[in-house]
């Protein structure tokens, strides 16, 4: 059905500038406020079986979208926590879309990220994909309010990954934070986006939080 439904509207991705959206949906444990479908705890075999459906799928879209002509110009790799992947796992995934999709010589790939997977290993493997964007949620700097948002990095493991970032030099660093976490005052807020200014960020996102009912 999903194919048939793609065939149906194909006609409109002809030509280029087009985005791709890819989401992995793996992370290493469920934070209290994500809303996204994500699955946690899975060991490495359940990812390879992932990225084979993957596989599967973007064939299928190689089929119905060659005679448009379609090309993108930006790819964006979501999740979940798509560093979970381990780097064979990642350059694998990065092997299907060059493989199965054509994309624009200048193209924009965003990639997101959470501090505890942060790795130079993973981040190797980015730079040599051309990845222009990385998006690292950290959502506060302090220990008591990442714990009350069930967050599993601390202050301290999300420093470390923006410096690393920065010492990879990816053309846009962008840092997510959250307002209104319990317990959280004006000062505290402020002295997380104080704090994540002295990496000078391409970008901030603040986010309120939702709650669930």
């Amino acid at each position: 059905k999903m194919q048939e439904n793609l065939r149906q509207y194909a006609h409109f991705l002809e030509g280029g500038g087009h985005g791709l959206y890819v989401h992995i949906p793996f992370c290493q444990a469920r934070c209290g406020y994500c809303n996204l479908f994500s699955v946690t705890g899975r060991k490495a075999e359940s990812v390879d079986g992932y990225l084979d459906a993957v596989e599967r799928q973007s064939r299928q879209y190689r089929e119905i979208l060659t005679p448009f002509g379609t090309s993108f110009s930006h790819l964006t790799i979501g999740g979940g926590t798509p560093l979970y992947l381990t780097p064979p796992q990642l350059e694998r995934m990065f092997f299907i879309l060059k493989e199965y999709f054509s994309f624009a010589e200048n193209r924009e790939l965003a990639v997101e990220t959470a501090p505890n997977q942060t790795t130079p290993e993973k981040l190797e493997v980015l730079k040599r994909v051309r990845t222009t964007r990385i998006s690292l949620g950290i959502q506060s700097f302090s220990d008591r309010e990442l714990k009350m948002l069930k967050r599993q990095h601390s202050g301290q493991k999300a420093r470390e990954a923006l410096k690393l970032l920065r010492a990879f030099g990816f053309p846009c660093i962008n840092v997510d934070f959250i307002y209104g976490i319990p317990g959280q005052t004006c000062e505290s807020l402020l002295d997380s986006l104080g704090e994540a200014l002295e990496y000078e960020p391409e970008e901030i996102f603040l986010y309120p939080l939702y709650v669930k009912r």
